[in-house]
Parts: C-alpha cells; sequence; structure tokens
C-alpha cells in the first residue's frame, strides 16, 4: 500500500515494466494506488497464501500460521481484496531479502529518467539488500513531475550544490585577488566614507565576475549530476519486474516496506490531500511512529522547488547584469532595480497563491469525509483501459485495512482531521521554507561580492575590502533571513484572491513594498551605525554579527513556536485550530 505510493513517481504504471510518464488523461494510466496489485491478483493470492505456509521467514510466516490457527482461516479462500489487505495491516516482510533500497542519486539521475520513461530493461540489480530504509517518498502522482523533482533534487543535492559551488567561488576569487585572471575596467560607486576627490563620483577597477561565473557553473552541475548517498524505495527499482516469485513477494511486502523505512519525505501538491492512497499512506507512517519514535516527518511543498530556483537564477541573472551593464549610466542603475522589483512582486504574487493552497487543504483536512476523496481504479471503473479486464479496487482494499487498523471509518476520518492535519502543519511550519534553503537561493550575490573585493584588492584598496565583506555578511546573513520569513508571514495574512485583478495586484505590490521598505530601513541602520562608532570597521562589524543572530534565531523562532504548538495539540488529541490566524480578516480590512 505505502511502499509503492512512497514512491509515487512509479505511478503512471505496472509492475509489467508499463508506462512511467506521467498521464495524459485518467483513462490512459494506472495513475493512482497500487497499480501493481491490478495487474497481479491471482498471482498475489498464491504469494500470500505461500508466504503464509512459509516456515522460513522467521517473522512473517510464524505470525500468520498463530493467526490462521486461532481464527481457522484458509487465505487461499478469502478474496484477493482482504487478502492483500490483511498482509499489509499486519505490515509483515514476505522474506527478509524483499527488503531493498537504491540510491536517490541513481533514482534522480537524468532528472529522474527512470521514473519517467517506460524501461526496456529491469533495473531491480541498481537495488541492494537492506536493513532499513533511510527514506519514505510519499506524493501524488497528480501533481507536476518537474516539481517533485526540483524538490528532491534540492533536498539531496542542494547542500553540495552550495558547498562546491562556493568553493569553486573562492578558489576563483583567489586567483582573481592576486591577479592571476583577466579583467576589465568597471566603474564602481564609492562607499560612504572613502577619501575621493569630490569632482570624481566613480571610481574606475579592474574587476571580472570569475567567482560567480565559477559558483553558478559548479553548482548547477552539482545539483543535477551529483549522486546522493542514502537509501530510498522505489517499486520500479526495488521490485524485481520480471521474476514472478520475486515480484510476488515484493507486492504483498508494500506494507512492511513503510514499517522500515526510517523518515518519511511527504511532497504537498494541491492534489495531495485528494487522493485517498496519499491521505492513508501518511496515517499510516504516523502509526508507526507509536512504535519508533525517531521516526521523522518532513514535509516539502512542491511550490519550493521552482520557487527557490527561480530565486537562485534571478540573483544569478541579476547579478552579472549588475557586471555587464551597470556603469555611470543612471538609467541603466534604474532599470536594474525596476527589474528588481518586478522579480520580487512576481515572487510574492506566487507566495500568496501558495499561502492560499496551503489554507484550502488544511480547510480540506478539517473537514475530511473519506467519500470526497478519489481513488483511479473507480474512476476507470475498474476496468484495465488496454484489456479491459476487471481490476482490484483498491477503495475496497483501504476500507479492509481501515477496519483493521481503526476500527471504522469514521475513526479513521478522525485520525486525518486530527493527527494528520496537524502532522502537515507541523511539517510545514510558519518560515514556508527551511533556513539553509532560503540562504542557499541567494548564494549568487555572495559570490558576486566576492568578485567585488578581489576589484578592490587588487586596486590595493584593503579598506574598501572589508567595508564590502562586512556589508555582505550583513546582507546575505543577517538581511535575508529576515526578509523571507516577513515576506512569508504578510503574503500568508493578505492571501485572499481580491474579486478585481487590479486589486489583487494592488495586494501584492502593498506587501512587495513592505519587504523593499523593510530593507532599505536594515541598510539605513546599518549606514547609520557605520557612521556612529568612531572605531573603523568595529560597528558595521557589531551590527553584521548581531543581524545575523537575530535572522537566524527570529527563523527558528517561528519554527519552534509552530512545532510546539503541534505536539501540544497531537498530545492533547484533538484538532484545535492553529494559532491566531486572522488572514482572511486582515484581508479584507
Amino acid at each position: 500500500l505505502v511502499g509503492t505510493t512512497c514512491t509515487r513517481f512509479g505511478r503512471g504504471r505496472t509492475a509489467m515494466g508499463m508506462e512511467l510518464h506521467e498521464p495524459e488523461s485518467a483513462c490512459s494510466s494506472h495513475a493512482e494506488g497500487l497499480d501493481i496489485f491490478r495487474e497481479c491478483g491471482t498471482e498475489i493470492a498464491v504469494q500470500l497464501s505461500e508466504a503464509s505456509d512459509s516456515a522460513s521467514s522467521s517473522e512473517c510466516s510464524k505470525a500468520s500460521q498463530q493467526e490462521r490457527q486461532e481464527e481457522g482461516v484458509n487465505s487461499a479462500n478469502l478474496p484477493t481484496a482482504m487478502l492483500i489487505a490483511r498482509y499489509i495491516t499486519n505490515m509483515k516482510l514476505a522474506s527478509p531479502e524483499v527488503l531493498r533500497a537504491t540510491s536517490p542519486g541513481f533514482a534522480l539521475r537524468g532528472f529522474g529518467w527512470a521514473l519517467r520513461r517506460p524501461q526496456t530493461k529491469d533495473l531491480f540489480s541498481r537495488s541492494w539488500p537492506v536493513q532499513y530504509i533511510q527514506t519514505f517518498w510519499s506524493h501524488s502522482w497528480h501533481g507536476k513531475t518537474a516539481m517533485k523533482m526540483l524538490v528532491l533534487l534540492l533536498s539531496y543535492n542542494g547542500p553540495a550544490a552550495v558547498i562546491l559551488g562556493t568553493l569553486a567561488a573562492a578558489v576563483m576569487f583567489a586567483f582573481n585577488s592576486y591577479g592571476y585572471l583577466p579583467a576589465y575596467s568597471k566603474a564602481v560607486v564609492m562607499l560612504e566614507g572613502d577619501e575621493l576627490d569630490e569632482h570624481q563620483p566613480m571610481e574606475y577597477l579592474d574587476m571580472a565576475p570569475w567567482a560567480l561565473g565559477a559558483g553558478c557553473i559548479v553548482s548547477i552541475l552539482v545539483l543535477f549530476l551529483w549522486p546522493a548517498p542514502g537509501s530510498i524505495f522505489v517499486d520500479r527499482i526495488c521490485i524485481h519486474q520480471e521474476d514472478p516469485d520475486l515480484k510476488g513477494k515484493g507486492i504483498i511486502s508494500i506494507g512492511g516496506f513503510i514499517r522500515y523505512s526510517r523518515d518519511m519525505m511527504v511532497l504537498r501538491d494541491s492534489t495531495y490531500v485528494e487522493r485517498l492512497w496519499c491521505i492513508f499512506e501518511l496515517a499510516a507512517f504516523l502509526r508507526s511512529q507509536d512504535d519508533d519514535p525517531s521516526k521523522r516527518l518532513c514535509v516539502r511543498p512542491t511550490f519550493l522547488g521552482p520557487c527557490v530556483f527561480a530565486l537562485y537564477v534571478s540573483w544569478a541573472v541579476g547579478c552579472l547584469t549588475s557586471f555587464l551593464l551597470l556603469d555611470t549610466s543612471l538609467v541603466i542603475l534604474i532599470m536594474w532595480m525596476f527589474a528588481f522589483l518586478v522579480v520580487l512582486a512576481v515572487f510574492g504574487h506566487a507566495l500568496r497563491s501558495h499561502q492560499r493552497s496551503i489554507h484550502q487543504m488544511l480547510h480540506q483536512l478539517k473537514e475530511f469525509r473519506i467519500e470526497n476523496t478519489k481513488s483511479q481504479c473507480c474512476t476507470m471503473g475498474h476496468r484495465n483501459p488496454h484489456d479491459q479486464n476487471p481490476l482490484t479496487c483498491d477503495r475496497e482494499i483501504l476500507m479492509q485495512c481501515i477496519a483493521e487498523w481503526f476500527g471504522n471509518v469514521e475513526k479513521f476520518e478522525e485520525e486525518v482531521r486530527s493527527r494528520v492535519r496537524i502532522a502537515l502543519e507541523k511539517g510545514l511550519g510558519n518560515a514556508g521554507m527551511p533556513y539553509l534553503w532560503g540562504i542557499a537561493a541567494v548564494c549568487p550575490f555572495m559570490w558576486t561580492q566576492l568578485d567585488a573585493i578581489a576589484g578592490r584588492l587588487r586596486a590595493g584598496r584593503g579598506d574598501w575590502a572589508a567595508k564590502i565583506a562586512i556589508y555582505t555578511v550583513v546582507a546575505w546573513l543577517g538581511i535575508v533571513p529576515l526578509v523571507l520569513p516577513l515576506a512569508f508571514t504578510l503574503t500568508k495574512r493578505f492571501r485572499r484572491r481580491r474579486s478585481w485583478i487590479i486589486c489583487d495586484l494592488g495586494v501584492t505590490v502593498m506587501v512587495t513594498a513592505a519587504v523593499v521598505l523593510f530593507i532599505v530601513l536594515l541598510y539605513l541602520i546599518y549606514a547609520g551605525v557605520a557612521m556612529l562608532v568612531p572605531i573603523r570597521f568595529l560597528g558595521p562589524s557589531i551590527y553584521a554579527v548581531v543581524l545575523s543572530v537575530v535572522g537566524f534565531l527570529t527563523w527558528r523562532h517561528q519554527s519552534w513556536r509552530f512545532a510546539r504548538w503541534a505536539n501540544e495539540q497531537i498530545h492533547e488529541g484533538h484538532s484545535a485550530c492553529a494559532p491566531a490566524d486572522d488572514g482572511d480578516d486582515a484581508g479584507k480590512q
């Protein structure tokens, strides 16, 4: 059940090696649920019977024999759906060797080519036996594949991309500082306090974007090509697609895969809570946390993938443009600032839409009814679209599992309204994205500042270079961690869509203006501290350290506060509402 959907990139095909690409319509693909069950109903019944009767499995077979002896149940005579549900709810493995995993690096190679394209050969050899699965992917196949891939690439390859990109930028910075690399004469603005002839407002230095170019090229290559370590379960790779015996054992062990998974990564999109399989697998994982509290749930909105990547590209293009175009012309400077504001406004408008999507998701979970969820098998009329053969009903399997685990549908619905909803809300948090993701998104700014420092060092202006370095720390580690939470807070408060387009755009402009004014205020404080403190570099240095610490603590405080509230709600066992959220009321005001 949950093992297959943990890597729902495997949806849209069957275990027989059918198509893996995203379905064009509901009728052209087995895009939801345990597609492998539908193609192998008879085979599964045989494997279930064999697994129940096998005496070699130390964990699974003994429990199955004892249950059958106590209840007098003959597995071979039960309907396939009941057999599958019974085995899933026990969360057993047909045999220890079926627990296999593959690496995220292989699964994401070629932007997930192994999961997006039809395969002509079995990839089972690219998996290996494990004692546990590190991470369990959970997502809806009906979401956009590219967005999910970007989130996964950022999650697994992002840290390596930032580190190696920064190292490359540092190497180029060192060579550039000593004049080993070619440069061109560029007009730069002197900082206030530098000695400069009043008739010469600009100074020309030898500069070139070596650090920026090296950092961007290396980071992009690492992001898409880095062989990320770890272990994940992907049914297309970890379940044998050609050997009937191994395939059958893997299929009936789906429930055991989630039991032996340490973490779950939920790739949340607008379709996630609409799919019955997604909700059930998340509830099952939370249920397994009762036996192993060390299991960790990680929620990543798929919106973060294009959002962070677009921020990164915008900064890279903007910084490169500042090197190539920015000169003594005031017109070019104004055009550059206008483009920056436009990008910021587009980002704010997208954030408002994202906040509305989250609000709608939480409302759906708060009013959760199982009859409102969707299952692809029911949409297709329980018929294989290729040969019109009958298919095993996913919903029937789920109802059997719900009866085993929760007693009845009402208790399961209450579990979703309370524990599942709170877990998703806790995973999303108030900050919207991880702290390190926000810092990494503006790395091109830090790299271009290294080029600016190198230009000052080549000219023998060490004092000027020190000022740029302090300003870089203030902007990168101080202003950014304060501005992004402010942007998420304002877009959440004013998320409601207005009836008139002009009014809706006006709200976005208002939010953007507030963020820009906050940035200007922080910079004015920095300039004021630099002027008031008589000791050179002391004031800006103290401000840089203090603002960096405040930025980090502000970001973390939002996550800690929300996590503490969520834990209290879980321990109390009720579905109280989140901390006061008057976003819609504020929007109306």
